[in-house]
């Protein structure tokens, strides 16, 4: 699948659940920037913490997330590797392949406010490798 000018593989099969649905549809934002999606998705008392950062310290709130759950930069492909939803809480893991040809690892950790098929994200923990 292509997404703009992102080629995009590994969300072929995320229709068959309304929560790997949402989650799929979280991660394209991410990678494609869409602040109006995701925003659509978090909760109002929401978080990010980006693991490993220099301050490994959450931000709350919708308008600080949405400026630190950031891609690591403008992607030409994004492959998902796995994305799987159990109750209130989705995971995917991936590569992301940046402009200038590094090589991104990448994985998310969201929890909904709950299980619910319309439910937002109240927690995100992101874990990141840029491979040089």
């Amino acid at each position: 699948m292509t997404e703009g000018s992102m080629s995009v593989t590994g969300l072929e099969h995320c229709g068959n659940s309304p929560r790997t649905a949402i989650t799929a549809q979280i991660l394209l934002a991410w990678a494609q920037g869409d602040d109006s999606t995701l925003a659509s998705w978090l909760a109002d008392d929401v978080s990010h913490t980006l693991v490993g950062s220099s301050s490994d310290t959450p931000c709350h709130g919708t308008a600080a997330t949405l400026r630190s759950f950031r891609a690591p930069g403008p992607m030409t492909r994004l492959v998902v590797h796995g994305l799987l939803s159990h109750g209130k809480e989705a995971a995917c893991d991936g590569t992301a392949t940046l402009e200038d040809g590094t090589v991104v690892h990448f994985a998310h950790h969201a929890t909904f406010t709950s299980a619910g098929k319309k439910e937002k994200v109240r927690e995100i923990r992101t874990y990141q490798y840029r491979r040089t």
